[in-house]
């Protein structure tokens, strides 16, 4: 299973940004993946298929937090497609860009996206539907609402991919940061309550695991 990338920068916020944007994004250098001599290797591999999918979470000065996903798509040999009659050795098949900006509740206060590679000339028309999800709260319920207005002919199948991820790294970056900011003022009792909502919800957090007894150890000290 793909295990999302997550990475935390700080961020000069774009005040006059409009509440609801969809621009084209700047040019993007390709890959390292899509270096000629890196496609050599992966069809020496038996690698002839390339998906790299990144997100990164950013704070910023105003206080809102952007989180961004990029999907990029690659091939290590010559295709075609209907719209693209020729897409050369390392040409990107897809490169599609978008940017949720939220607040510590995780409400979504703007959207943003692009994409500058697609299979069919038509494909970027189907970014209208991304505004529809400004107001929504990641959370319980967020893929409901991703397929309720971004589903089937509403949208693009890869950008709904690419908003249900995007919910992970939001956790990641959002509800992570503010516990650890958190933390170092918490007491132990604050500490003890705040990982009982993690107990028994995985392997590491049994209660009787090498993990929890190194915990207590350390709470206790």
């Amino acid at each position: 299973m793909y295990e999302p990338e997550v990475v935390v920068w700080w961020r000069q916020a774009e005040l006059t940004q409009p509440a609801i944007n969809v621009p084209s994004a700047p040019a993007k250098e390709l890959h390292p993946s899509t270096k000629p001599y890196v496609i050599r290797k992966i069809i020496e591999d038996g690698l002839p298929h390339t998906r790299n999918i990144i997100y990164s979470g950013y704070l910023r000065s105003d206080g809102l937090w952007d989180i961004e996903g990029v999907l990029r798509d690659v091939r290590a040999y010559d295709s075609s497609s209907i719209y693209r009659p020729v897409i050369r050795i390392g040409e990107l098949l897809h490169d599609i860009w978008i940017r949720v900006t939220l607040n510590d509740e995780m409400t979504v206060m703007a959207i943003a996206s692009s994409m500058d590679a697609t299979p069919v000339n038509e494909c970027p028309a189907a970014q209208s539907s991304v505004a529809s999800m400004v107001g929504l709260t990641i959370g319980r319920g967020w893929r409901e609402a991703i397929n309720t207005r971004m589903g089937s002919v509403r949208g693009c199948t890869h950008m709904r991919e690419m908003l249900f991820n995007l919910a992970t790294a939001t956790f990641h970056t959002i509800p992570f940061y503010c516990s650890q900011i958190a933390l170092k003022e918490a007491s132990v009792e604050a500490r003890q309550a705040r990982h009982a909502l993690q107990v028994r919800q995985c392997m590491t957090w049994d209660p009787e695991s090498p993990f929890m007894q190194r915990l207590r150890k350390s709470e206790s000290q």
